[in-house]
């Protein structure tokens, strides 16, 4: 009985350790998101990868909490195929300010489409947005924040096509990195647009108004390289 409840014990000092360990990877972790990107260290990438997305209309359903905003795709089908294998799309949401910089240059806010594989690999694809001409694809959707309370969810009434964040082939930032929300969890592969979007300033400030600032600070590069790739739109439609 004595040597059962002695594994017991070490079981469950074994998982309380491993849990605290997964929450503290915010503060130990060598490889945690947001990052700056200095442009003049970015090499192109020295290996093949290839990276089609296909992304097509679809509705989402979207809730505001505190400090966070997310939209879940309503049907699957959105997705980013990388070097042959899929990556569902998870949920789109939006920070303000950007969290990752240019050559220390901040963005008014920063869009991450979050996706996942089967075997549970993350990938997120980062959108630097700066103010600008009304972006039409997100029209409704910053326009329904002014009608939706703090822990609703509401679903739009219109689609989002992805793809029109996108050209033919887009320039996309690579590096490994986390989660920027906690458990913070690595690796996290990321992948972020070289050109930003633009929304206007009302789009902005709407954001703005409901969530508030919902960045995370700038962690270290910690001898991490960065690389440039690129997304290709599938030409299936």
């Amino acid at each position: 009985m004595k040597i059962l409840l002695l594994c017991l014990l070490l079981v469950t000092a074994s998982s309380f350790t491993e849990a605290a360990e997964k929450m503290n990877i915010c503060e130990t972790g060598k490889m945690q998101s947001p990052i700056n990107i200095d442009t003049s260290t970015v090499k192109r990438l020295s290996h093949a990868e290839k990276i089609i997305s296909f992304y097509k209309p679809v509705f989402f359903k979207f809730t505001i909490e505190d400090g966070s905003f997310k939209a879940k795709p309503l049907i699957d089908g959105n997705v980013l195929i990388r070097n042959g294998k899929p990556y569902p799309l998870q949920e789109f949401h939006f920070h303000h300010k950007s969290e990752h910089t240019i050559n220390g240059q901040p963005f008014p806010m920063e869009l991450h489409i979050v996706h996942k594989s089967k075997d549970g690999k993350q990938m997120v694809v980062g959108v630097l947005i700066e103010e600008g001409t009304e972006n039409k694809e997100f029209k409704e959707l910053l326009s329904s924040l002014k009608t939706i309370q703090k822990g609703q969810s509401k679903s739009l009434q219109a689609p989002i096509n992805l793809n029109e964040l996108f050209s033919s082939e887009t320039d996309v930032y690579r590096y490994v990195g986390s989660f920027t929300t906690p458990p913070c969890t690595e690796p996290v592969l990321w992948l972020i647009k070289k050109e930003p979007i633009t929304l206007s300033w009302e789009q902005i400030q709407a954001f703005q108004h409901l969530v508030g600032t919902n960045n995370r600070s700038i962690q270290p590069l910690n001898e991490r390289e960065i690389s440039l790739t690129k997304i290709q739109q599938s030409s299936s439609k």
